[in-house]
């Protein structure tokens, strides 16, 4: 489930040097022969990390698929990581960055559900104290390794289901807080930012409130969000702005990816993501 794919919007044709690698081959060629257009597929990495000239890979496997083959990939391009997940152990973060670094590559990190994040990378080296406190209902949270405890409980008002480091909230939330990771790679790190969550039977939102103490004072940010059909979908809307603004910047006015390549790119990855609710996904406003 590694993908380079250069989108376009739903009609769409790609380019002939683009490549899909995904363990499930069928899916991906019935997608191929949906929009009338030949990739290259695979399932093997080596085609992949052989291949010349990539400007950018957008990964949408696994935090698994990441750690594995994270350090090859950036040491070949540009790389999309939409499996944060896998960034919540710091030395393996660091290491990556080096490695990209080193082959004058970048490492693309999307923002997820929240913003504010540039205005929190720029006071970074100031900051004493950051959290993000996340509200979601109950329904949102059944089945996370943290939520194993409350999963017949009759929730009634707002309560506190978890506190600790963003280093065990994506253990035990894998699904739920990519945003605390992504918030920790802005600032201090996973082990030093704070995360608690709240389950709420009332919240017709996904709430996110980040707040931030240092040198420069406090800062405070709050996000909202409307539920969507998917637990997923929230990753995936701030994953598509990241990628369409990546490959428009490796682009530099070129014109070497048009408007239909990037959206398409972007439907291969929403495939990906929602390959279980294909039909549903096909009828989201995007």
């Amino acid at each position: 489930d590694l993908h380079l794919s250069i989108r376009r919007q739903r009609q769409m044709c790609i380019r002939d040097s683009v490549l899909i690698m995904d363990n499930e081959i069928n899916n991906a060629e019935k997608l191929s022969s949906k929009y009338n257009i030949s990739p290259v597929i695979t399932d093997d990495i080596n085609i992949l990390l052989e291949m010349k000239d990539i400007d950018l890979i957008i990964e949408t496997a696994s935090v698994q698929a990441a750690n594995q083959y994270a350090n090859d990939l950036v040491k070949k391009t540009n790389v999309v990581f939409a499996s944060v997940g896998a960034m919540s152990d710091q030395v393996f973060y660091n290491n990556l960055l080096d490695d990209a670094a080193k082959n004058n590559n970048t490492i693309i990190i999307p923002p997820g559900a929240i913003g504010g994040l540039d205005a929190i990378g720029a006071v970074k080296d100031s900051i004493t104290f950051i959290e993000i406190i996340t509200t979601k209902s109950p329904e949102s949270l059944s089945g996370a390794k943290g939520f194993s405890d409350y999963e017949n409980y009759n929730f009634t008002s707002p309560e506190i289901i978890f506190k600790g480091s963003a280093t065990n909230a994506i253990k035990l939330f894998p699904k739920n807080l990519n945003v605390a990771v992504t918030l920790s790679l802005f600032g201090l790190g996973p082990d030093k930012t704070n995360v608690t969550v709240i389950a709420d039977p009332d919240v017709k939102m996904n709430c996110h409130k980040i707040n931030l103490k240092g040198q420069f004072g406090e800062m405070s940010f709050d996000f909202m969000k409307e539920f969507m059909m998917f637990e997923d979908e929230e990753r995936f809307a701030g994953l598509c702005e990241q990628i369409e603004e990546t490959i428009k910047d490796i682009d530099a006015g070129e014109g070497k990816f048009s408007e239909v390549e990037i959206m398409q790119a972007l439907d291969y990855v929403g495939f990906n993501l929602f390959r279980d609710n294909w039909e549903e996904y096909k009828k989201m406003d995007m």
